[in-house]
Formats: structure tokens, sequence, C-alpha cells
């Protein structure tokens, strides 16, 4: 076979035992594809009404056809893992919400040219700012009366704004409702827990009441226009114990301080800010007076004590309005009684202070258990003689049978 061409031998190999050259299906060129004989191995695939060789496929193995069950098992876990998705997409917006945590207000009642009511709050978020708005709403809790951009705030640490009542405007007199309002960076809005989203019982007034203690209006002798020997009665007297807090009404500014011997004794003129009016306050206790002319004071702020200083018979303070212009200076006396009446408001209840404070998010149903467990687990201490003390009243130490100092 030496010398034979290889091209030559072997299609001389394949004239002389064609079933074995072709027991692999093989596809002679030129021609149709081969189909083996019924019952013998079978090399070619059909699929889409194509036919292709393959020559990986070992002899008599069949070609499995996917299955319509498998093709629908898989679509519905498809939509089981899409579902799954968007509940976990879901619950991280949730848990990305800027939340409130603290919200305060104080004091409960606070007035226009007074001291501002201190605003205080803590939002927790992921972002490191807020954006953060104060609604000022009616006593209802719906109607809205003024919304007070805060800006910018830092999240997580405790912040605070003073609310004087003048922001675009003297705000109503009585009581008001605050609520904040924030949103983070990426648009996701406040959550806010019942307990720290709003808070009720806060009081605005634009006048205080002279008196800061126990008074009564007096008899008709006392009321504006009672005749006098020379003149007639120019104000209205409020009887109050010796030493009681004098306070002025409206913030303003004083005019005078003087004293007059044979009438008002010790006396103080006072201009409100941001109104045509004087006030008149007279008979007061010798040195008791803590402002000086051109003073500027806030409104409820001590100025003086009620006294019987110059012509009076009793402790009282003899109180007088003049408007359209100043005090015995152009302006008019009015009765001051209408005003004093709207005024007199009672202290804020303790329910109402009580309002404004946060109150704290109540233990989990398993804290509440360890804790359980383990003040059962100790002995009860035993108890202690205990005092509440007032603010500004002095101390006074007192030993106790245990040897300890208690405060009175």
């Amino acid at each position: 076979m030496r010398g034979i061409p290889p091209a030559l031998l072997a299609g001389a190999l394949m004239l002389a035992s064609p079933a074995a050259a072709f027991a692999d299906g093989a596809i002679p060129t030129g021609g149709s594809p081969f189909v083996p004989a019924e019952g013998g191995a079978s090399t070619t695939i059909r699929s889409g009404g194509g036919t292709r060789y393959d020559p990986l496929r070992v002899p008599g193995e069949r070609v499995p056809a996917p299955r319509a069950q498998e093709s629908g098992a898989t679509a519905a876990g498809l939509a089981a893992r899409a579902r799954l998705e968007r509940a976990k997409a879901a619950r991280r917006r949730v848990g990305s919400r800027p939340t409130l945590t603290a919200f305060a207000v104080r004091p409960a009642r606070f007035y226009l040219a007074g001291s501002p009511a201190l605003v205080s709050f803590t939002i927790k978020d992921r972002s490191p700012t807020v954006r953060v708005r104060l609604d000022v709403l009616a006593a209802d809790g719906r109607t809205a009366i003024r919304k007070i951009d805060l800006g910018e705030r830092r999240t997580r640490t405790a912040q605070t704004f003073l609310l004087s009542g003048s922001e675009g405007g003297p705000l109503p007199e009585g009581r008001l409702q605050l609520r904040l309002a924030a949103r983070d960076p990426q648009g996701h809005r406040l959550a806010r827990p019942a307990q720290a989203s709003r808070v009720n019982g806060l009081e605005f007034y634009w006048h205080a009441f002279p008196v800061a203690g126990p008074f009564n209006f007096g008899g008709e002798g006392g009321r504006f226009g009672a005749a006098r020997t020379s003149y007639s009665h120019e104000g209205q007297d409020l009887i109050a114990a010796e030493g009681t807090p004098v306070v002025a009404p409206r913030g303003g500014t004083v005019t005078q301080v003087a004293f007059q011997e044979s009438g008002a004794g010790n006396y103080l003129i006072l201009r409100g800010d941001g109104e045509a009016r004087d006030y008149a306050f007279m008979h007061l206790q010798g040195g008791s007076l803590l402002v000086q002319q051109g003073q500027h004071v806030i409104t409820g702020q001590q100025i003086a004590k009620v006294g019987s200083t110059g012509r009076s018979s009793t402790p009282h303070l003899h109180f007088e309005i003049w408007e359209g212009g100043g005090w015995k200076a152009g302006g008019k006396p009015v009765d001051p009684l209408p005003h004093l009446r709207s005024w007199n408001r009672p202290a804020p209840t303790a329910a109402v202070i009580a309002a404004v404070l946060p109150l704290p998010n109540p233990p989990a149903p398993a804290e509440r258990k360890r804790r359980s467990a383990r003040v059962a687990g100790r002995r009860a201490p035993a108890r202690r003689r205990t005092a509440v003390v007032a603010a500004r009243e002095p101390l006074t130490l007192a030993r106790t049978s245990r040897g300890g100092v208690v405060a009175f």
C-alpha cells in the first residue's frame, strides 16, 4: 500500500465498507442528509423543523424534550421571587423614613412681645440632615394657621427653635397645636409616632394680667370714673396683698419712674410695643421697683410689687390704660376693666402642662417581662423619708431616723 496517496486510500476504504463509514450517520457532501435504517443509531436532532448534526451524541441516546410543567414552575418561581423583592423594597422604604423621636414645647403659655416658647425635637434618619417645617394649628388640630420653615436640621441630635408668636405676623390668641413636618433628601416624609407627633394645650396671648397673685376688683369706688373730691377715678383698683408681684401686661419701654407723696406714691409708666397705648402702675411698694426710665421689658416680666404708698388706705394696684397718645401727654384714659377681665385667665392646669412634655415610648412586652423578673429577684429597698421642695423656697436640712439628711 506504500506509495498510494492518502485521499485515494480513504476513498477505497469507504467503498469497501460503507456500513462502517456511515455507522455514525455522517452526511456525505453533495447529497441529502443520511437517514439510517429504522432501529439504527440516529445522530440527527430535529428542532423547529430543521435538522442539525450532533457529532458528540452517543448513538442511541434519547434527547429529552422540554416539558410544559417545568416551564410553568419556573415562571411561578420568578413571580414569587419578584413579589419577595417588592416586599423587601417596601420594608426598606418604611425603615428609611425620618422618625420623630422627641417633641416638646415649654412653657405651656407664652405671650406676644414676651419670652418665646422653646420648641425642641429630635429626628432619627439615615441622612445627616432633613428639611423641617413647624405647622401652627388651631385648637381643633385641623385648621392650619401658620407654616414656619425651620430649614435643614441635623438628625439624631436635639434641635431647638424659639417660637415668638410673631413669625409672619402675630398668631391668634388662645389654644394652639403644633405639628412638625420633615422630608429627607430622598423625599421620604416624616413618620410621626402618636406620642411625639403633636403638642396639645399650648396657649398664646397678646397681654398678661398685671397682678401675678390673688386679687379682687374691689367695690364700686375702685371702678373707672368713680367720683373723687376734685376729679374722677381714671383707672381700676386691683386689691391684693402687699408684696404681690406686678408684671408688665405688654412688652414695651418704661417712660417714667417717679414718686408722688400726695397722690400716686411710687408709680411708673409703660409704653406698649406695637400699640398706641400707655399703662400706668401706682401705689407701688417702696423699694420694689425693678426697672428704670428708658428700660425695655417683655410681656409678663415683673416690674414692681403691690404696695400702699402715696394717697392710699390699703394695699392695692391702681392700674390705668391711656390710648391715642401718651399718658398725660395727648392720650385719653379708657376703662381698663373689660381688658382686665379678658386678660384674667387661670394658670395652665397640670393636665395642660403634661400635654406639652415628651411622652416616652412604652417598653415592649419582652422588655416588661425582663424588668419584672429583675425587680422580683431583688429585695425591696427600705423606705426613706423624702420631700418635695417648691422652687425658690429656702431649703431646711433635717436628719432622718437612719442618720441621713433630707431637704424640706
